[in-house]
Protein backbone atom coordinates (compact mmCIF):
# COMPACT_ATOMS: atom_id res chain seq x y z
CA UNK A 1 0.00 0.00 0.00
CA UNK A 2 2.91 2.64 0.90
CA UNK A 3 3.61 2.04 -3.15
CA UNK A 4 0.72 3.29 -3.73
CA UNK A 5 0.49 6.32 -1.41
CA UNK A 6 4.23 7.09 -2.73
CA UNK A 7 3.27 6.64 -6.70
CA UNK A 8 0.30 9.25 -6.00
CA UNK A 9 2.05 11.66 -4.39
CA UNK A 10 4.36 11.76 -7.80
CA UNK A 11 1.69 11.79 -10.07
CA UNK A 12 0.22 14.47 -7.81
CA UNK A 13 3.33 16.95 -8.64
CA UNK A 14 3.08 16.05 -12.08
CA UNK A 15 0.81 13.33 -13.18
CA UNK A 16 1.89 13.74 -17.11
CA UNK A 17 5.43 12.48 -16.01
CA UNK A 18 6.92 9.33 -18.01
CA UNK A 19 7.27 6.23 -16.90
CA UNK A 20 10.30 5.79 -16.94
CA UNK A 21 10.93 8.87 -14.85
CA UNK A 22 8.68 7.27 -12.14
CA UNK A 23 10.47 4.08 -12.47
CA UNK A 24 13.71 6.03 -11.30
CA UNK A 25 11.94 8.20 -8.64
CA UNK A 26 10.26 5.06 -7.26
CA UNK A 27 13.23 2.71 -7.47
CA UNK A 28 10.77 -0.11 -9.06
CA UNK A 29 10.84 -1.83 -12.62
CA UNK A 30 8.49 -0.81 -15.33
CA UNK A 31 6.70 -4.69 -14.28
CA UNK A 32 6.25 -3.05 -11.11
CA UNK A 33 5.09 0.33 -11.92
CA UNK A 34 2.54 -1.42 -14.81
CA UNK A 35 0.99 -3.50 -11.60
CA UNK A 36 0.24 -0.19 -9.54
CA UNK A 37 -1.29 1.74 -12.38
CA UNK A 38 -3.82 -1.19 -13.09
CA UNK A 39 -4.21 -1.68 -9.55
CA UNK A 40 -5.08 1.53 -8.96
CA UNK A 41 -7.13 2.34 -11.92
CA UNK A 42 -9.33 -0.78 -10.95
CA UNK A 43 -9.83 0.39 -7.88
CA UNK A 44 -10.79 3.93 -9.34
CA UNK A 45 -8.33 5.61 -6.47
CA UNK A 46 -7.99 8.99 -8.81
CA UNK A 47 -9.03 11.33 -11.12
CA UNK A 48 -6.59 13.25 -13.55
CA UNK A 49 -6.74 16.93 -13.71
CA UNK A 50 -5.04 20.27 -15.10
CA UNK A 51 -4.71 22.51 -12.51
CA UNK A 52 -5.24 26.28 -13.67
CA UNK A 53 -6.09 29.69 -12.03
CA UNK A 54 -9.33 30.91 -13.16
CA UNK A 55 -8.03 34.70 -12.36
CA UNK A 56 -6.40 34.67 -15.47
CA UNK A 57 -9.65 34.22 -17.05
CA UNK A 58 -11.29 36.97 -15.62
CA UNK A 59 -13.55 34.25 -12.91
CA UNK A 60 -13.70 34.71 -9.26
CA UNK A 61 -14.38 31.67 -6.77
CA UNK A 62 -17.58 31.78 -4.46
CA UNK A 63 -18.07 28.84 -2.27
CA UNK A 64 -21.69 27.69 -1.16
CA UNK A 65 -22.35 24.82 2.24
CA UNK A 66 -25.36 23.18 1.17
CA UNK A 67 -27.96 20.74 3.39
CA UNK A 68 -29.92 18.31 2.11
CA UNK A 69 -33.83 19.13 3.04
CA UNK A 70 -34.74 15.90 1.37
CA UNK A 71 -32.29 13.06 -0.02
CA UNK A 72 -34.64 11.12 -2.40
CA UNK A 73 -33.46 14.30 -5.17
CA UNK A 74 -29.84 13.94 -3.81
CA UNK A 75 -28.76 12.14 -7.04
CA UNK A 76 -30.71 14.78 -8.95
CA UNK A 77 -28.96 17.56 -7.56
CA UNK A 78 -25.88 16.03 -7.71
CA UNK A 79 -26.17 15.59 -11.82
CA UNK A 80 -27.23 19.31 -12.08
CA UNK A 81 -24.31 20.63 -10.34
CA UNK A 82 -21.96 18.26 -12.06
CA UNK A 83 -23.06 19.19 -15.07
CA UNK A 84 -22.89 22.73 -14.82
CA UNK A 85 -20.12 24.41 -16.39
CA UNK A 86 -19.30 27.12 -13.58
CA UNK A 87 -19.06 24.79 -10.74
CA UNK A 88 -15.14 24.84 -9.86
CA UNK A 89 -16.08 21.86 -6.97
CA UNK A 90 -18.20 19.60 -5.20
CA UNK A 91 -17.13 18.29 -1.93
CA UNK A 92 -19.74 15.60 -0.14
CA UNK A 93 -19.70 16.71 3.65
CA UNK A 94 -21.05 14.73 6.45
CA UNK A 95 -22.30 16.48 9.71
CA UNK A 96 -23.67 19.95 10.09
CA UNK A 97 -23.39 20.42 5.78
CA UNK A 98 -24.10 17.76 2.82
CA UNK A 99 -21.86 19.79 -0.15
CA UNK A 100 -19.26 22.16 -0.62
CA UNK A 101 -19.90 23.73 -3.99
CA UNK A 102 -17.48 26.13 -5.72
CA UNK A 103 -17.79 27.97 -8.63
CA UNK A 104 -15.76 29.98 -11.05
CA UNK A 105 -17.70 32.77 -12.56
CA UNK A 106 -17.33 36.67 -14.13
CA UNK A 107 -19.23 38.39 -11.49
CA UNK A 108 -21.41 38.21 -8.07
CA UNK A 109 -24.55 39.36 -10.86
CA UNK A 110 -23.30 35.83 -12.71
CA UNK A 111 -23.54 33.98 -9.83
CA UNK A 112 -26.53 35.24 -8.39
CA UNK A 113 -28.59 34.21 -11.91
CA UNK A 114 -26.94 30.51 -11.83
CA UNK A 115 -27.71 30.30 -7.96
CA UNK A 116 -31.02 31.33 -7.94
CA UNK A 117 -32.12 29.09 -11.58
CA UNK A 118 -30.83 26.37 -9.00
CA UNK A 119 -32.51 26.85 -6.24
CA UNK A 120 -35.64 27.68 -8.49
CA UNK A 121 -35.23 23.80 -9.43
CA UNK A 122 -34.71 22.60 -5.89
CA UNK A 123 -35.69 25.04 -3.02
CA UNK A 124 -37.54 22.04 -1.59
CA UNK A 125 -34.62 19.40 -1.48
CA UNK A 126 -31.72 21.74 -0.35
CA UNK A 127 -31.11 24.61 2.37
CA UNK A 128 -28.19 26.99 1.62
CA UNK A 129 -26.43 27.51 4.55
CA UNK A 130 -23.95 30.26 3.64
CA UNK A 131 -22.33 31.58 0.61
CA UNK A 132 -19.14 33.35 0.67
CA UNK A 133 -16.38 34.91 -2.00
CA UNK A 134 -13.43 33.44 -1.77
CA UNK A 135 -10.48 36.43 -2.25
CA UNK A 136 -7.40 34.45 -2.33
CA UNK A 137 -6.08 30.46 -2.34
CA UNK A 138 -2.59 29.02 -0.94
CA UNK A 139 -2.70 25.59 -2.30
CA UNK A 140 0.16 22.97 -0.92
CA UNK A 141 1.57 19.68 -2.15
CA UNK A 142 -0.48 16.49 -0.66
CA UNK A 143 2.53 15.88 1.48
CA UNK A 144 0.48 13.12 3.73
CA UNK A 145 0.77 11.35 1.03
CA UNK A 146 4.38 10.04 1.49
CA UNK A 147 5.48 11.35 4.88
CA UNK A 148 9.37 11.72 3.75
CA UNK A 149 8.89 14.57 1.44
CA UNK A 150 10.79 18.34 1.96
CA UNK A 151 9.02 19.85 -0.05
CA UNK A 152 7.66 23.09 1.69
CA UNK A 153 6.01 25.22 -1.38
CA UNK A 154 3.03 26.84 -2.18
CA UNK A 155 0.95 27.88 -5.14
CA UNK A 156 -1.04 30.97 -5.04
CA UNK A 157 -4.80 31.05 -7.32
CA UNK A 158 -6.99 33.96 -7.97
CA UNK A 159 -6.38 36.98 -5.58
CA UNK A 160 -5.73 40.38 -7.48
CA UNK A 161 -4.80 38.72 -10.40
CA UNK A 162 -4.77 40.69 -14.59
CA UNK A 163 -6.87 38.82 -17.09
CA UNK A 164 -5.05 37.40 -20.14
CA UNK A 165 -5.76 37.39 -23.17
CA UNK A 166 -5.48 33.84 -25.40
CA UNK A 167 -4.90 33.00 -28.97
CA UNK A 168 -7.32 30.67 -30.69
CA UNK A 169 -4.60 27.62 -31.05
CA UNK A 170 -3.73 27.93 -26.71
CA UNK A 171 -7.59 27.55 -26.49
CA UNK A 172 -7.95 24.49 -28.64
CA UNK A 173 -5.36 23.39 -26.60
CA UNK A 174 -5.78 23.85 -23.55
CA UNK A 175 -9.57 23.20 -23.98
CA UNK A 176 -8.55 19.57 -25.39
CA UNK A 177 -6.10 19.15 -22.17
CA UNK A 178 -8.86 19.97 -19.69
CA UNK A 179 -11.08 17.53 -21.28
CA UNK A 180 -8.07 14.70 -21.31
CA UNK A 181 -5.78 15.62 -18.65
CA UNK A 182 -3.65 12.53 -20.10
CA UNK A 183 -4.05 13.05 -23.41
CA UNK A 184 -0.50 12.72 -25.69
CA UNK A 185 0.97 15.65 -28.02
CA UNK A 186 0.09 13.40 -30.97
CA UNK A 187 -3.71 13.18 -29.81
CA UNK A 188 -3.46 16.64 -29.05
CA UNK A 189 -2.28 17.56 -32.32
CA UNK A 190 -4.90 15.13 -34.14
CA UNK A 191 -7.82 16.55 -31.71
CA UNK A 192 -7.02 20.60 -32.55
CA UNK A 193 -5.61 20.21 -36.24
CA UNK A 194 -2.01 21.86 -34.90
CA UNK A 195 1.11 20.49 -36.07
CA UNK A 196 3.01 18.97 -33.20
CA UNK A 197 5.44 21.86 -32.78
CA UNK A 198 2.73 24.53 -32.66
CA UNK A 199 1.06 21.78 -29.83
CA UNK A 200 4.76 21.85 -28.07
CA UNK A 201 5.56 25.70 -27.95
CA UNK A 202 1.64 26.45 -27.25
CA UNK A 203 1.90 24.34 -23.96
CA UNK A 204 5.29 25.63 -23.12
CA UNK A 205 3.79 28.97 -23.21
CA UNK A 206 0.62 28.21 -20.81
CA UNK A 207 3.03 26.67 -18.58
CA UNK A 208 5.54 29.87 -18.47
CA UNK A 209 2.84 32.22 -17.94
CA UNK A 210 1.48 30.00 -15.03
CA UNK A 211 -1.93 29.29 -16.78
CA UNK A 212 -0.91 25.85 -16.58
CA UNK A 213 0.30 25.23 -12.76
CA UNK A 214 0.15 21.78 -12.29
CA UNK A 215 -0.62 18.18 -14.15
CA UNK A 216 -2.19 16.23 -10.70
CA UNK A 217 -4.64 14.59 -9.57
CA UNK A 218 -7.89 13.78 -7.33
CA UNK A 219 -7.26 11.25 -5.06
CA UNK A 220 -10.51 9.51 -4.16
CA UNK A 221 -10.82 10.01 -0.31
CA UNK A 222 -13.50 7.11 0.50
CA UNK A 223 -11.32 4.70 -1.50
CA UNK A 224 -7.77 5.57 0.02
CA UNK A 225 -9.72 6.18 3.39
CA UNK A 226 -8.37 9.38 3.62
CA UNK A 227 -9.32 10.92 6.89
CA UNK A 228 -10.39 14.76 5.34
CA UNK A 229 -11.98 17.94 7.02
CA UNK A 230 -12.64 21.33 6.10
CA UNK A 231 -12.52 24.37 8.59
CA UNK A 232 -14.03 27.56 8.35
CA UNK A 233 -12.02 29.60 11.38
CA UNK A 234 -12.45 33.31 12.96
CA UNK A 235 -8.99 34.95 12.86
CA UNK A 236 -11.27 38.44 14.35
CA UNK A 237 -9.33 38.29 17.89
CA UNK A 238 -5.94 38.09 15.44
CA UNK A 239 -4.16 41.29 14.88
CA UNK A 240 -3.55 41.45 10.48
CA UNK A 241 -0.03 40.25 10.76
CA UNK A 242 -0.85 36.94 12.49
CA UNK A 243 -2.84 35.43 9.80
CA UNK A 244 0.03 35.37 7.58
CA UNK A 245 1.92 33.70 9.97
CA UNK A 246 -0.97 31.29 10.70
CA UNK A 247 -0.64 30.68 6.79
CA UNK A 248 3.28 29.99 7.23
CA UNK A 249 2.91 28.04 10.01
CA UNK A 250 -0.04 25.56 8.36
CA UNK A 251 2.21 25.18 5.62
CA UNK A 252 4.67 23.04 7.24
CA UNK A 253 2.04 20.51 7.89
CA UNK A 254 1.88 18.35 5.93
CA UNK A 255 -1.82 17.26 6.50
CA UNK A 256 -2.74 20.61 5.47
CA UNK A 257 -3.07 21.06 1.26
CA UNK A 258 -5.09 24.30 1.16
CA UNK A 259 -5.74 27.90 3.28
CA UNK A 260 -8.48 29.81 1.70
CA UNK A 261 -9.13 33.77 2.86
CA UNK A 262 -12.67 34.08 2.69
CA UNK A 263 -14.91 37.40 2.92
CA UNK A 264 -17.22 36.91 5.91
CA UNK A 265 -16.98 35.70 9.52
CA UNK A 266 -15.25 32.61 8.85
CA UNK A 267 -12.42 34.68 7.04
CA UNK A 268 -10.12 31.35 6.90
CA UNK A 269 -10.61 27.88 5.53
CA UNK A 270 -8.42 25.09 5.68
CA UNK A 271 -8.48 21.69 3.93
CA UNK A 272 -6.46 18.74 6.38
CA UNK A 273 -6.40 15.29 5.17
CA UNK A 274 -4.31 12.67 6.49
CA UNK A 275 -3.80 8.95 6.67
CA UNK A 276 -4.55 8.62 10.03
CA UNK A 277 -6.63 11.12 11.53
CA UNK A 278 -7.11 14.64 11.23
CA UNK A 279 -8.05 15.40 14.10
CA UNK A 280 -4.43 15.61 16.04
CA UNK A 281 -3.49 18.08 13.63
CA UNK A 282 -6.53 20.25 14.16
CA UNK A 283 -5.80 20.11 17.84
CA UNK A 284 -2.24 21.21 17.41
CA UNK A 285 -3.25 24.43 14.81
CA UNK A 286 -6.05 25.47 17.69
CA UNK A 287 -3.37 25.29 20.89
CA UNK A 288 -0.77 27.39 18.55
CA UNK A 289 -3.24 29.81 17.47
CA UNK A 290 -6.06 29.71 20.42
CA UNK A 291 -8.96 29.97 17.93
CA UNK A 292 -12.91 28.38 19.49
CA UNK A 293 -14.85 29.88 16.78
CA UNK A 294 -14.72 27.44 13.44
CA UNK A 295 -16.94 25.28 11.82
CA UNK A 296 -15.77 21.68 10.87
CA UNK A 297 -16.88 19.64 8.26
CA UNK A 298 -15.64 15.98 7.42
CA UNK A 299 -15.27 15.28 3.65
CA UNK A 300 -16.65 12.29 2.99
CA UNK A 301 -15.71 12.19 -0.98
CA UNK A 302 -14.64 14.77 -3.64
CA UNK A 303 -17.63 15.04 -6.38
CA UNK A 304 -15.76 17.51 -9.03
CA UNK A 305 -12.69 19.31 -8.40
CA UNK A 306 -10.44 22.20 -10.42
CA UNK A 307 -12.83 22.12 -13.36
CA UNK A 308 -12.39 25.28 -15.29
CA UNK A 309 -15.33 26.31 -17.12
CA UNK A 310 -14.59 25.76 -20.92
CA UNK A 311 -17.23 27.95 -21.87
CA UNK A 312 -14.30 30.99 -20.98
CA UNK A 313 -12.42 29.24 -24.30
CA UNK A 314 -15.23 29.52 -26.32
Amino acid sequence: MKQNYRLLFELSLNSRIRRKELCTRLAISPQLLNYLFKKIEKKRLLQYCVKTDPAKFGLINIAVLIAFTSFESKNRVLESLKSNDYVFSIKELTHGADLLVEYAVPNLSFFNKLHTAFLELYWDKVKVLDIVPIIVKHVFPIKYLYAKSKLNSKKIYSGDREMLSFSNSEKLVLKELLSSPQISHVGLAQKTKLNIRTVLKTINRLEKINVIKDYSIIPSISRLNISSCIVFVNLDYLEPGRVDKFISYVLNLQEVTSAYKLMGRHALFLEINSLKSYKPVLNKIRDEFKFYDYLLYDVKEIIKDDHLPLEVLG
